[in-house]
């Protein structure tokens, strides 16, 4: 980059799931608006790359640090010693997504530097899916529940919101699984658990993941699975995601894939219009910011649906499609 450019560091959990591409975009088209552009670093979901990612940035001469250090963090705790170099430099630092009770100690010793968090309110997002599982639950139904790294405070949030809304369910059985945000992940988790069951029986279940990506590499495993001549009851797989991108989870909902999913706005767009806003009128924007997330389909609509006892098909979607 040229010496004098003005530019905005996104550091990504990874490339490989559509949330993380939507804040790329997101970004890309708003920070031209502060004439700065955007460069991407990619964690490709380990926390040590992170941290020397941004260890390298901060290394930079004055004259060629980015203005602001977008983060959507592998892990948060494993950030608090680069986050506290970044903003001694004057550097804005923005969690995506993420919660850390640091942030606080950050604006207090540095009140003049944007240091903020900005998620979808991820308690919402528990509770849109927790009400979606309530809708589309039987009677005879166990939850089969696919979260991200149990270190996030996304997966924390999102788990503990879903669950309160089904507190009331005596003898729900959930079964809660880690994964890692991707497709390959979803599939991974979903085979082991059906490996269990060797005699083709399954029990009545309902799968929820907290993000699309993981719903459909479940999905992918069930198919592979039930292709070995194993009974299944088709009107008894549902799938519910998260994320809901209209190019991707949406579109998963309309075509049949996924019953519902969470659309999740990207947040970059309005943490760098937040930035620059901070930086205009010299005050600390709201430690920690959240928009609005909603059920796709609608949950008026999905209750219908419901009382329709949704068959949900089963063949995958081609690779060839999704391209």
């Amino acid at each position: 980059m040229a010496a004098t450019e003005r530019w905005i560091a996104l550091c990504l959990h990874d490339l490989t799931n559509n949330y993380q591409r939507l804040l790329w975009d997101d970004a890309k088209k708003v920070a031209p608006r502060h004439n700065h552009s955007v460069n991407v670093y990619s964690a490709d979901k380990s926390a040590d790359k992170q941290v020397e990612q941004i260890r390298a940035i901060l290394d930079l001469p004055v004259n060629r640090r980015p203005a602001a250090i977008l983060v959507n963090a592998v892990r948060e705790n494993m950030l608090f010693g680069v986050a506290k170099e970044a903003v001694s430099k004057g550097i804005a630092w923005v969690y995506l997504c993420r919660w850390t009770d640091s942030i606080e100690d950050l604006r207090r010793a540095y009140p003049r530097v944007p240091v903020f968090s900005i998620s979808p309110d991820q308690h919402s997002v528990g509770h849109i899916q927790g009400t979606q599982l309530r809708l589309l639950l039987r009677p005879e139904d166990e939850i089969v529940y696919l979260q991200g790294p149990s270190g996030t405070s996304t997966s924390q949030r999102r788990l503990s919101a879903a669950r309160q809304v089904l507190s009331d369910r005596v003898g729900l059985k959930w079964t809660i699984f880690n994964s890692d945000w991707s497709r390959e992940g979803g599939h991974a988790t979903m085979r082991s658990w059906l490996a269990i069951f060797t005699h083709g029986q399954l029990p009545n279940f309902i799968l929820a993941a907290q993000n699309d990506d993981m719903a459909l590499g479940a999905r992918g495993a069930l198919f592979e699975w039930a292709s070995a001549a194993r009974p299944i009851a088709l009107d008894k797989l549902r799938f519910l995601g998260c994320d809901g991108s209209p190019a991707f989870g949406q579109r998963l909902v309309t075509e049949g894939d996924l019953v519902a999913t969470v659309a999740v706005p990207s947040v970059t767009g309005p943490a760098i219009d937040e930035i620059f806003s901070a930086l205009s009128i010299g005050r600390q924007p709201t430690a920690e910011i959240n928009v609005d997330s909603t059920s796709f389909p609608s949950l008026d609509e999905l209750g219908r649906k419901g009382a329709r006892r949704i068959a949900h098909k089963i063949e995958p979607t081609s690779e060839k499609s999704r391209r």
